[in-house]
């Protein structure tokens, strides 16, 4: 009865589109050195997506932090393609208007190797045919230049290097009226891989 990918959930489900509902990623792709879980959540297909949550274990400073097209967790993450991208605009900066839908900039790790991920997208979504429930969050070992690092390869990926963990996009909640985030109903998960 609840959507289990992104193409079952959409606007002209009216259940869908007038409550609120929470999307967990737990980070279980990768060494297994990386873990934490973000969540997700949306009020309706026009509202902003907020993501919350930690991560553990990464190097200290900035990290990419991105939606890539496949929910899989395989190869080091590679399996998760590349960043998603169904307008083909190239890699930017989370404030550009033409930017990947997956282009969310960087997280930032301290000294004890964890980043508080707290923000607001307004391209991201978790309704229709571009919606992201089903694909991965992946974050990167090095810091996303934002597509200003003047080559290719910026914009195409921000040169944020090799991918350290990654989690797939998926329900966690059914949807509730008072808008407020689900608690945790289980530890993360960490990759033996």
């Amino acid at each position: 009865m609840y959507p289990k990918s992104n193409t079952e959930v959409t606007t002209e489900t009216p259940f869908w589109a007038s409550l609120y509902f929470a999307i967990q990623v737990r980070f279980t792709g990768g060494s297994g050195d990386v873990t934490g879980s973000i969540y997700l959540s949306q009020v309706g297909p026009d509202g902003e997506v907020e993501v919350r949550g930690a991560l553990e274990g990464l190097s200290r400073g900035q990290h990419g932090f991105h939606v890539h097209m496949d929910g899989k967790l395989g190869n080091g993450c590679k399996d998760a393609g590349g960043h998603y991208n169904p307008l083909a605009y190239t890699h930017s900066s989370p404030s550009s208007p033409k930017r990947h839908v997956g282009d969310l900039g960087n997280v930032e790790a301290g000294a004890d190797g964890r980043a508080e991920v707290e923000l607001s997208d307004g391209h991201v979504s978790l309704f229709g045919g571009h919606g992201i429930v089903g694909r991965a969050f992946v974050v990167h070992a090095g810091e996303d230049d934002l597509g200003e690092g003047g080559d290719e390869g910026s914009k195409k990926t921000g040169n944020a290097g090799g991918r350290v963990t990654c989690g797939v996009v998926e329900l966690v909640s059914e949807a509730v009226e008072d808008g407020r985030a689900p608690q945790e109903k289980s530890q993360p998960l960490t990759s033996g891989a």
